[in-house]
């Protein structure tokens, strides 16, 4: 169906939406309403003025194609990045709303307002959003918009894009997407650099953490961490699927491995690209045994000379375990190191004590294959200094 419009333009002045407005706003703390540009112009989604309102953008683009090229959604979300998209293949939406152009907002409390106002049009960045898929170029899930310069981030973001493919039709763009963002001025709490998860009719993928299922998870970028994500497929058919873990401007202290749980095999990230296939087996439309693990290899001691050891995987089932101790004020002769690493459980008995081998970077492999599910503390002593971490065994 095309709709066309006719008559003169009228030009408005401020215009706002709220709970008892003519369209009205969900007044509920976390509801989602759905929100048009009153505008015939292009408006800049970052000048719209919002209280109590995220500034995450869902919109249906009905070009996207999943098992049944029904379309999905794309998250916008200005924090991450510019014109950052998630769930698109040929998508263009971006930060700027165009004529007739329908969005989901997202309330962080009651009593939210959207105001638009005439100084948030801008001329020009028109997108052929309504058109057919084909007419639309060649983006791929989450990468940069043609306008990616205008959006001004004053910080290094480090992106790990999650796509999700039907195997053979891989050339037509994935059926649905994540991103997983590192900055140093992110938090690990639920905040602007994130967004939430608009479920799709057909295949959906999100990241997990803290309860939560994300579109968009932004992570602090700093200090010495190990982050464990695990990733949510649902609304899935009886057939064969890719998983592609990409990376962009991922920094080289930081390792991403991609963790099968059913296997307890771990494959890391190389090259800036991994690529993970399975077969969905019939009556089962959900995958859950799959996570990322983001691992930082920029161990920091404390003042006095303890800190925290790094593993991964972690969780894990597999035999060994890879552990990281600050190498501040150790000296690896040769390049190794001897330590002595204990397995604590938590109501503190110690449960084993054995020799660990580091190498020049303070790494190395402890067999925990003796060890049931459950979680641990384990401490790794080397030149009278402790470090410790938790260890969660599946």
């Amino acid at each position: 169906t095309t709709l066309r419009t006719t008559g003169t333009m009228s030009l408005c002045g401020s215009i706002s939406f709220t709970p008892s407005t003519e369209v009205p706003l969900n007044a509920g703390a976390t509801g989602y309403s759905l929100v048009g540009n009153p505008y015939w112009s292009v408006v800049d989604w970052t000048r719209v003025g919002k209280t109590n309102i995220e500034d995450n953008l869902y919109y249906w683009d009905p070009t996207l194609n999943g098992t049944n090229s029904r379309g999905s959604f794309v998250t916008f979300n200005p924090s991450s990045g510019a014109s950052i998209q998630t769930g698109t293949g040929t998508t263009q939406v971006d930060r700027y709303i165009q004529p007739g152009q329908a969005f989901f907002i997202r309330n962080t409390a009651t009593s939210p307002v959207l105001t638009f106002e005439r100084d948030d049009v801008v001329s020009g960045n028109r997108r052929p959003i309504f058109r057919s898929a084909g007419s639309m170029g060649g983006l791929v899930v989450g990468q940069d918009a043609a306008d990616a310069g205008s959006l001004q981030v004053t910080e290094r973001i480090e992106r790990i894009h999650l796509s999700l493919y039907l195997k053979d039709r891989i050339q037509s763009g994935p059926t649905d997407g994540a991103l997983v963002t590192y900055r140093d001025d992110f938090t690990a709490d639920y905040g602007r650099e994130d967004a939430g998860k608009m479920t799709n009719l057909d295949e959906n993928i999100a990241a997990e953490y803290g309860g939560r299922t994300h579109a968009i998870l932004g992570l602090p970028g700093s200090g010495m961490r190990s982050d464990t994500i695990p990733l949510r497929m649902w609304n899935l058919y009886p057939s064969e699927y890719v998983l592609r873990v990409g990376l962009k401007s991922v920094e080289p202290d930081r390792d991403v491995w991609l963790y099968d749980r059913s296997t307890g095999r771990s494959v890391q990230v190389t090259g800036g690209q991994l690529d993970h296939a399975f077969v969905q087996a019939t009556g089962n439309t959900r995958k859950e045994d799959l996570a990322l693990v983001v691992h930082t290899r920029k161990p920091v001691a404390n003042d006095d000379g303890s800190g925290r050891i790094l593993l991964y995987p972690n969780p894990s089932m597999a035999a060994k375990v890879q552990v990281a101790v600050p190498m501040e004020g150790l000296k690896a002769e040769g390049g190794r190191l001897a330590s002595t690493a204990e397995v604590i459980d938590l109501s503190g008995v110690l449960l084993s004590t054995s020799p660990l081998m580091l190498d020049g970077k303070g790494r190395g492999d402890l067999d925990v294959s003796g060890l049931g599910r459950g979680a641990y503390v384990l401490r790794v002593r080397v030149e009278g200094k402790t470090f410790t971490g938790k260890m969660v065994r599946q």
